[in-house]
């Protein structure tokens, strides 16, 4: 909740430090994708440009919550191969 209220460019240097290790005590980086991060269209774009903070895997997965051109961006990002389970 204290992230939240946070402005953009705190929220991309919170993001940014916690870049490959669990952003939150209190959730998943799973659930932020799928349920919080609909909420921030700003913080979307930034994690569909920027990869390595949140797995590939967990963007993927929720793949359909972001608009096209982010989701253009995560598959352009891919530099690994995913499980397609």
């Amino acid at each position: 909740m204290e992230w939240a209220l946070l402005e953009f460019p705190d929220k991309q240097s919170y993001l940014a430090v916690r870049k490959g290790k669990k952003l939150f005590d209190d959730i998943s980086n799973e659930r932020f994708v799928e349920k919080y991060l609909p909420k921030f269209p700003e913080i979307a774009t930034y994690l569909a440009k920027n990869p390595g903070i949140v797995s590939t895997e967990e963007l993927v997965q929720s793949l359909d919550k972001f608009s096209p051109g982010n989701q253009k961006s995560i598959l352009e990002n891919l530099r690994s191969k995913i499980s397609t389970n």
